[in-house]
């Protein structure tokens, strides 16, 4: 886990100021449509309705 926080961390520091990364959280799967596509709208319901999350 150590070692996935250290290249995460190294990421960021590449990353456009503009596209900074404020948290990130860890989910056992995506949802997906049939298409396979990410349902983002579920996962923003997902996010605003937990209380806390974890910032690497």
């Amino acid at each position: 886990l150590n070692q996935l926080k250290l290249a995460f961390n190294t990421a960021l520091k590449k990353l456009n100021p503009l596209f900074k990364v404020s948290s990130v959280v860890v989910v056992p799967s995506l949802p997906r449509t049939a298409s396979n596509k990410v349902m983002r709208r579920v996962l923003r319901k997902e996010f605003t309705q937990q209380p806390k999350h974890s910032k690497i």
